[in-house]
Protein backbone atom coordinates (compact mmCIF):
# COMPACT_ATOMS: atom_id res chain seq x y z
CA UNK A 1 0.00 0.00 0.00
CA UNK A 2 3.03 2.33 0.89
CA UNK A 3 4.52 1.82 -2.76
CA UNK A 4 1.51 4.12 -3.96
CA UNK A 5 2.95 6.60 -2.20
CA UNK A 6 6.24 6.18 -4.10
CA UNK A 7 6.55 8.68 -7.81
CA UNK A 8 5.62 6.69 -10.91
CA UNK A 9 8.57 8.68 -12.67
CA UNK A 10 12.28 7.81 -11.95
CA UNK A 11 14.50 10.43 -10.61
CA UNK A 12 12.84 11.21 -6.70
CA UNK A 13 15.08 13.02 -4.71
CA UNK A 14 17.22 11.00 -1.66
CA UNK A 15 15.25 12.86 0.93
CA UNK A 16 11.58 11.37 -0.34
CA UNK A 17 12.86 7.76 -0.85
CA UNK A 18 14.58 8.41 2.94
CA UNK A 19 11.23 9.32 4.07
CA UNK A 20 9.21 6.72 2.56
CA UNK A 21 11.76 4.15 4.42
CA UNK A 22 10.85 5.85 7.85
CA UNK A 23 7.75 5.02 6.86
CA UNK A 24 8.13 1.62 6.51
CA UNK A 25 10.42 0.95 9.18
CA UNK A 26 8.19 2.09 11.75
CA UNK A 27 5.19 0.18 9.85
CA UNK A 28 7.29 -3.06 10.50
CA UNK A 29 8.31 -1.97 14.09
CA UNK A 30 4.75 -2.07 14.86
CA UNK A 31 3.72 -4.98 13.64
CA UNK A 32 6.49 -6.79 15.19
CA UNK A 33 5.33 -5.13 18.51
CA UNK A 34 1.79 -5.89 17.74
CA UNK A 35 2.76 -9.50 17.12
CA UNK A 36 5.07 -10.19 20.92
CA UNK A 37 1.77 -8.66 22.20
CA UNK A 38 -0.37 -11.74 20.85
CA UNK A 39 1.94 -14.94 19.72
CA UNK A 40 2.60 -16.92 22.54
CA UNK A 41 5.99 -17.28 24.39
CA UNK A 42 8.00 -18.97 26.35
CA UNK A 43 9.45 -16.01 28.73
CA UNK A 44 7.05 -13.19 29.07
CA UNK A 45 8.66 -9.38 27.78
CA UNK A 46 9.03 -6.61 30.05
CA UNK A 47 5.51 -5.07 31.09
CA UNK A 48 5.91 -1.16 29.29
CA UNK A 49 6.20 -3.57 25.82
CA UNK A 50 3.30 -5.33 26.83
CA UNK A 51 0.88 -2.23 27.05
CA UNK A 52 -0.16 0.28 25.00
CA UNK A 53 2.85 3.05 25.58
CA UNK A 54 5.99 5.00 24.99
CA UNK A 55 7.35 1.93 22.56
CA UNK A 56 3.99 2.67 20.39
CA UNK A 57 4.31 6.50 20.76
CA UNK A 58 7.38 6.26 19.57
CA UNK A 59 7.11 3.81 16.38
CA UNK A 60 3.71 5.68 15.36
CA UNK A 61 5.71 9.09 15.70
CA UNK A 62 8.07 7.98 13.34
CA UNK A 63 5.47 6.45 10.73
CA UNK A 64 3.21 9.54 11.00
CA UNK A 65 6.04 11.99 11.39
CA UNK A 66 7.70 10.72 8.45
CA UNK A 67 4.35 11.01 6.33
CA UNK A 68 3.58 14.05 7.62
CA UNK A 69 6.94 15.38 5.90
CA UNK A 70 6.79 13.22 2.77
CA UNK A 71 3.25 14.76 1.48
CA UNK A 72 5.07 18.31 2.71
CA UNK A 73 7.53 17.73 0.19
Amino acid sequence: MLLLLAPAQGGASDGKALLLTGVMVGWIFYGALTLMRVVPRYREPPGWLMRFGIADLLVLGLMFGCLAVYLRV
